[in-house]
């Protein structure tokens, strides 16, 4: 009897806190420009985010609640399960579309309805394997593939078949949605530190390693574009026309960090180029978006108590940057900028904002011009 009172004690508290005192739409008192979502249940940790209009998915990992104080830190890790929920259109109803062990951890969308999705199980004895699942309708219904390459931690599709998936020193591609992963026989740095690959509408995927930026077509190396001596890369995005944008700073020979650089391929040029700075030493770079004549940077100050991230924008391409006030409501987790500029990001309380383009100013921007 004591155990069936506990359970639905534990049954009402998790119902309580997905109906915390929120409702869709309602804007941040602390920060008017953001519009609150939804607030995901404890022990629901959302990890990637996916969006197109009203509809939004939110996939990560999550504990039962007779899990959450196992002792085993490896029979816990084999418990978790991997969730996905999908809203429905404008309104704070969500659907749980996918369910299965692990976690997930990153999306990829290519083309509209279709979504891949990567994540890693554990067998509860510290080894872990990839896998991916994917929708051809938008995110209602899922299908597990086939495991992709042993130590895969990434992934990005540039069509509805087409893609590259990679582990920390190796990048492979496929051409049948997933089914079959061919090596590109190019060995790169990929971990510590550096920053994911991403693929560009024309097939290409951008690697960036210690010391060049790489670009593959297929399971062809086509370009290596060398870093200036001293540089260090730390957030690699791609315009609407393919075309990187890397930012990361010099480190002096005493170790001193300089300023927050971005670089770019500017006119098609046989190496990237300063285009602009940020005079802040400490600020680190979180996640970045190059829209028509605009570029948006998420960013964290580390020296501040507490830490606080803030988001920065450009309006002349990297030139000057204007830093826009109050700080991102409560941290930020797993931001995605949307085809229409619309921000999506998780705060540190579970819970889920927007920022529609039109809160960030109405000056009309410059069209984007493909060289």
């Amino acid at each position: 009897m004591r155990a069936i009172f506990l359970i639905s004690a534990l049954a009402c508290i998790a119902w309580l806190s997905w109906k915390e005192v929120l409702r869709f739409g309602e804007a941040d008192i602390f920060n008017p420009r953001w519009e609150i979502v939804t607030t995901f249940p404890e022990r629901h940790e959302v990890l990637a985010l996916w969006g197109e209009g009203d509809e939004i998915l939110a996939m990560g990992g999550y504990l039962s609640a007779d899990k959450q104080f196992e002792p085993d830190f490896y029979k816990r890790e084999k418990a978790r399960r991997a969730f996905i929920l999908r809203s429905q259109g404008n309104s704070e109803e969500w659907r749980k579309v996918y369910s299965g062990r692990g976690e997930l951890l990153s999306v990829s969308s290519p083309v509209k309805k279709t979504i891949y999705a990567l994540g890693v199980s554990s067998d509860g004895e510290a080894h872990q394997k990839s896998f991916i699942v994917r929708s051809a309708d938008g995110g209602h219904t899922w299908v597990k593939l086939l495991d992709p390459p042993t130590g895969t931690i990434g992934l990005a599709f540039h069509g509805a078949q087409a893609g590259y998936s990679w582990s920390r020193d190796q990048i492979f591609h496929t051409a049948d949605g997933g089914q079959s992963w061919q090596s590109t026989f190019s060995a790169l740095e990929l971990g510590d530190g550096l920053p994911p690959p991403v693929a560009d509408k024309n097939g290409r995927l951008w690697a960036v390693g210690a010391t060049a930026l790489h670009a593959f077509e297929g399971r062809l190396r086509i370009r290596v574009l060398p870093l200036k001596p001293g540089f260090r890369p730390e957030l690699l995005s791609l315009d609407a026309c393919g075309t990187p944008w890397l930012f990361g700073r010099s480190l002096a020979e005493d170790g001193e960090r300089g300023p927050l650089e971005l670089l770019a391929l500017t006119d098609r040029a046989a190496a990237l180029q300063q285009v602009g700075a940020i005079a802040r030493p400490r600020l680190l770079p979180v996640h970045s978006h190059v829209s028509s004549g605009e570029i948006f940077l998420i960013a964290s100050h580390p020296e501040e108590t507490p830490p606080t991230t803030y988001l920065y924008t450009s309006r002349d391409r990297g030139k000057n940057w204007r830093r826009e006030s109050p700080a991102l409501t409560r941290g930020v987790r797993a931001p995605i900028f949307l085809k229409d500029g619309t921000l999506l990001t998780m705060t540190s309380i579970r819970r889920l904002q927007r920022r529609r383009p039109q809160a960030r100013g109405t000056e009309p921007v410059q069209a984007e011009t493909c060289l």
